[in-house]
């Protein structure tokens, strides 16, 4: 039998992970879990990266033979339940599908569990117009970011995650309604475009930037400290004002309201609103930080 890989079986997995009975989670061959699935992880209680305690399941995983049939689950709280599923090894280790065990499920279960070169094959098609469908309903039309929704879900994920210190930012282009007016909304949207791919390009891969109206961007940084969080808010302030936008379209600058993410997101985005208002009142084209209390203002242009 030729093993699987659990990158192989994600197209497939996407379809079914978020059915609310179905438990879904993979680890490696030393029970390190590899992902688990929202239903997983209230039964488990255990998240990415995290153990699997292996007592609290039966069968054992198999090292080598799929399993299909009863499987028996113990929660957080030591409560065991009784569920129809199936474990399949895996090349770097095992995935787990479980669905409680009631009968008018147990075929819904058996067709969701049936993964194999032949499904993957006829299903290819099907699999690459959901992930079309789900990228568009996640980004901006007009700039490819996350959209407005996206971003706010991957922040609390992200949140919810081991992380360093994160940084809110709020951007805001300067003067936009102005270049709409005198260049016309082409040239506006060209603008918003290319803001941003230069703020794309001054940020890491894991940080998170997206559109969430008109001329405004958020970002979420995970940084080792404050002043990494300012450095990097005014290193994207100063590349947008150097940025050349080409013949006939003007280059601009933004204003960036910046706040902690402590324990409630919605709170710090206030903070970083507040920041930002006061970066745009105090000048503009500016980085402001904003405490619990009164905003303190940061980057100043020099032009």
């Amino acid at each position: 039998m030729t093993l699987k890989r659990l990158e192989d079986l994600l197209p497939l997995l996407d379809l079914v992970q978020d059915l609310p009975a179905l438990v879904l989670f993979a680890a490696d061959l030393r029970h390190q879990l590899l992902m688990v699935n929202g239903a997983g992880l209230q039964v488990l209680g255990q998240q990415v990266g995290e153990r699997f305690q292996t007592e609290r399941m039966w069968p054992p995983c198999p090292a080598t033979t799929p399993y299909l049939g009863p499987l028996t689950l113990t929660d957080q709280q030591g409560r065991s339940a009784s569920y129809s599923g199936k474990i399949l090894p895996l090349q770097e280790g095992y995935l787990v599908m479980a669905l409680p065990e009631v009968t008018d499920l147990q075929h819904t279960l058996e067709q969701l569990l049936a993964i194999n070169a032949e499904l993957l094959t006829e299903t290819r098609g099907t699999l690459r117009d959901a992930r079309s469908l789900a990228e568009q309903a996640r980004t901006d039309e007009l700039t490819g970011l996350l959209n407005r929704r996206a971003f706010f879900q991957a922040s609390r994920k992200l949140l919810s995650e081991p992380h360093q210190m994160l940084g809110l930012l709020v951007l805001d282009i300067d003067h936009f309604k102005s270049v709409n007016d005198r260049f016309g909304h082409l040239v506006g949207d060209e603008v918003l475009r290319q803001t941003a791919q230069t703020l794309q390009s001054n940020l890491r891969s894991g940080d998170l930037l997206g559109r969430v109206g008109g001329e405004e961007f958020i970002v979420l940084l995970n940084c080792p400290s404050l002043f990494d969080i300012l450095q990097t808010a005014d290193r994207l302030r100063v590349a947008v004002q150097d940025t050349s936008n080409g013949s006939g379209t003007p280059t601009v600058t933004i204003s960036i309201g910046v706040s902690l993410v402590e324990s409630h997101f919605e709170a710090a985005l206030d903070r970083a609103d507040q920041a930002l208002y006061a970066a745009k009142s105090s000048g503009r084209n500016r980085v402001v930080f904003q405490e619990q209390e009164d905003p303190i203002a940061g980057s100043v242009s020099s032009g």
